[in-house]
């Protein structure tokens, strides 16, 4: 093969460059975002990335992304009309609750394959649209996006000329229909929700409008945007081999596992996704220092932490479930506490296995 230029080689080694984002919790129960604050974050990483690059031209854009986060921003300007509310905001568990009480969780269920829980983004919609003054109507004539971070994201990029999510994140949202792979009037109607409001919907490999701004330095105006996937489908698409089906685990602010198959598999074992971990309950902000405190202990003295920061989720979706410390004794360190956590992820993450287990056969 003919060596590749000193410019092409540099391109294709690795380039990495983050910026720091802040979740508030206005309220117990809210997880916000300040929506522009993430376009700037990114903007600033991308430029961040491209000047460890000397140079070298971008061939493309692609998008990764938290796959149940979602705001509502106006088509006319690109100005959100609310925050971006995180998967692990719950201020819709009234609403699914009086989803369940209707009988109408079996039906989303099976259309889907979510439970009816505030993790997904339909039921938190239904209320963030209801609180805008006009809101259905003004959705309903075209007025509104409503979006994840890679519908928000491409919008940005393409200065409005691309409202497009791929089938990862759309199939998050509970508006998709696994069997008609595509939104789904029924659900629309249920969560009170306009189609005109939402975006179209791509496969993740694809051609999806091009870059329209000239504000990061590095990136050229009329780049191609072609592909966008949400974060723990990324993975999951990462570790398969052709058509071979794999179990895999990604950690970070909550747990995720996935496991591939060819066909769909509804079964009543509440299987889904997350849970929750915070390091700042003991002070320590960086994970690593939280591994090494815990590497200090040999032991874990028979104490378990049974881990529900923000609920139960999968296989228990448990809302009002808690997290609790048991066989705590005086003997405990800060080192023993930080060992027991980690380990409970070990043991959420082996609930969700054993119930793919059991219902894959």
């Amino acid at each position: 093969m003919p060596k590749r230029s000193p410019s092409i080689a540099r391109a294709a080694r690795w380039r990495a460059a983050s910026q720091p984002l802040t979740l508030a919790h206005t309220q117990p129960g809210l997880a916000e975002q300040d929506a522009l604050a993430i376009w700037q974050a990114v903007k600033q990483a991308a430029a961040d990335c491209l000047a460890q690059c000397g140079g070298a031209p971008v061939a493309a854009v692609a998008i990764s992304n938290q796959r149940e986060s979602v705001l509502i921003w106006q088509r006319r300007d690109g100005r959100p009309l609310t925050p971006l509310v995180s998967w692990q905001d719950c201020r819709s568990e009234a609403f699914c609750r009086d989803l369940r009480a209707a009988g109408n969780a079996t039906r989303i269920t099976g259309l889907t394959g979510l439970a009816v829980d505030p993790m997904f983004p339909a039921a938190k919609l239904t209320g963030m649209l209801a609180a805008i003054p006009d809101g259905a109507a003004r959705a309903a004539a075209g007025e509104f996006c409503i979006g994840t971070v890679d519908s928000w994201l491409s919008w940005q990029l393409s200065a409005g000329e691309t409202f497009v999510t791929d089938h990862a994140n759309a199939a998050r949202t509970q508006l998709y229909s696994l069997h008609s792979r595509g939104w789904d009037e029924e659900l629309l109607r249920l969560f009170q929700l306009p189609r005109a409001a939402l975006p179209a919907i791509v496969p993740s490999a694809s051609v999806q409008g091009v870059v329209a701004i000239s504000d990061i330095s590095g990136l050229s105006p009329g780049t191609p945007i072609l592909a966008r996937i949400g974060d723990s489908h990324a993975a999951l698409q990462a570790q398969r081999r052709g058509d071979e089906e794999v179990v895999r685990a990604t950690y970070g602010t909550g747990s995720s596992l996935m496991m591939s198959m060819a066909t769909p598999l509804l079964t009543d074992n509440g299987l889904s996704t997350t849970i929750a971990l915070l390091g700042k309950m003991l002070g320590i902000q960086d994970p690593r220092e939280l591994t090494a405190l815990a590497q200090t202990t040999q032991h874990n003295q028979g104490i378990y932490f049974v881990l529900a920061l923000s609920g139960l989720g999968a296989p228990w979706w448990n809302l009002q479930a808690r997290s609790m410390v048991c066989g705590l004794t005086d003997a405990a360190t800060p080192a023993v506490l930080v060992c027991v956590a980690l380990e409970s992820i070990v043991f959420q993450i082996a609930d969700v296995f054993f119930a793919m287990e059991q219902a894959s056969g």
